[in-house]
């Protein structure tokens, strides 16, 4: 697993936009900030929700709505590959 961010030009039904991104290599979805997915797609309620258990383990994300945003271009020059950090534990 590895952690990649890039700016990618999405765009929905409302408009488009470059969006600073963060791809998680092993994640089983892809997730976009509320905010952000209203102002460039119409939001659908999902008819049940999502949810995503977190890297901690105990923490839970629902998502109750969706939208369809299609990438439209990767830019290589303003991309950044990280190795995974280890987890932090507190004593």
């Amino acid at each position: 697993m590895g952690v990649i961010i890039k700016d990618i030009e999405v765009e929905g039904d409302k408009g488009k936009a470059v969006l600073r991104t963060l791809f998680d290599t092993g994640a089983s979805h892809s997730l976009i900030r509320k905010d952000k997915a209203e102002q460039l797609a119409t939001i659908v309620p999902l008819a049940h929700p999502y949810r995503f258990r977190l890297g901690d383990g105990t923490s839970e994300l629902e998502v109750r709505s969706e939208n369809s945003l299609s990438p439209r271009k990767l830019s290589p020059k303003n991309s950044t590959t990280e190795r995974p950090q280890s987890p932090r534990h507190s004593s």
